[in-house]
């Protein structure tokens, strides 16, 4: 059985999902894109997801949040070149993320200076 990893980032956002039928059953995909943070080269995870359920339960996240990501990572080749990826198992969120948002002075009422 392959061995499992597990990545912790940031929601960054999902790719446009695709849809398709095989064998009468129908069947979703998309993939999800998270930043990893790291003090040197921070970068971002992407990773394949298939399966109806797992394509729902990710749109309810939102940009920002910190999000556990477990996969499993894929090889296969064809016709001498290799390929490979990054498939999601699970993932757990962990909250949302507070981003500190730029405090901006409101101008008083009695203020004799407003420009209008």
């Amino acid at each position: 059985m392959a061995e499992s990893f597990k990545i912790t980032g940031k929601f960054r956002g999902l790719s446009e999902i695709k849809e398709g039928e095989k064998n009468g059953k129908t069947w979703k995909s998309c993939k999800l894109v998270i930043d990893i943070e790291d003090e040197k080269y921070p970068t971002n995870g992407v990773f394949e997801v298939f399966g109806e359920d797992k394509v729902k339960s990710l749109e309810s996240l939102t940009f920002g949040q910190e999000i556990d990501v477990v996969f499993n990572v894929q090889g296969s080749e064809y016709q001498g070149k290799y390929y490979g990826k990054l498939s999601l198992w699970k993932f757990e969120t962990k909250g949302l993320t507070n981003t500190p948002q730029p405090k901006t002075e409101q101008p008083k009422a009695e203020d004799p200076d407003l420009p209008f």
